[in-house]
């Protein structure tokens, strides 16, 4: 492993840890979240070709900012913008393969139940998100259903870390340049 990977993984594991003893930080109804989430998503595949197989992908990272209202204790919703870029490659035969990085804008709506409890300072979650995202005249725009499940670790009373993973379906626009992506979230949370 790389030098700064084992570091990362480190520092994750002491705020695991730590978020454990963090004080329990319940929702209330009427709590309003702010989520600043980073994000990072593959696809790939590979596609017969005249003479074997050729690949095709998409791997893409985001940074956005969600606000999420919570109903009850439980139940929360919300919508959320933000900007990213995506690299692709696309063949058209095995040998004739076109590169490119493309600059992406999002916006999402999103709803979500979360597991909470009065036992500690973590609770899980799985959710549904819906997205349009516009990578402009390269890859064209689409919408994705994007099915999460994540976890919720309090680092402090009024401070959260959140861990999640989802794939990204495509649903309309152009679904044949977004294959379904497979992706990874981190983020902070700041109840408002």
């Amino acid at each position: 492993m790389r030098r700064g990977t084992c570091a990362a993984a480190g520092g994750l594991l002491v705020l695991l840890i730590c978020a454990g003893a963090a004080p329990r930080a319940r929702a209330d109804a009427g709590e309003l979240d702010l989520l600043v989430l980073g994000s990072g998503g593959f696809s790939g595949s590979n596609n017969p070709g005249n003479n074997g197989y050729y690949t095709t992908g998409l791997s893409s990272y985001a940074f956005t900012g969600n606000l999420g209202y919570w109903f009850d204790d439980s139940w929360e919703a919300g919508v959320g913008a933000g900007s990213g870029r995506a690299q692709y490659q696309s063949c058209n035969s095995q040998n004739l393969c076109a590169n490119g990085t493309q600059a992406t804008v999002q916006f999402t709506v999103f709803g979500r139940y979360n597991f909470t409890s009065d036992y500690g300072a973590q609770y899980s979650f799985t959710g549904l998100q819906v997205e349009q995202i516009n990578a402009g005249n390269a890859l064209g725009s689409v919408t994705v259903l994007h099915p999460v499940a994540g976890y919720r670790f309090f680092l402090t009373e009024n401070l959260s870390l959140e861990l999640s993973v989802g794939a990204g379906i495509p649903l309309a626009g152009d679904t044949t340049r977004f294959p379904t992506t497979y992706d990874v979230q981190m983020g902070l949370v700041i109840p408002l």
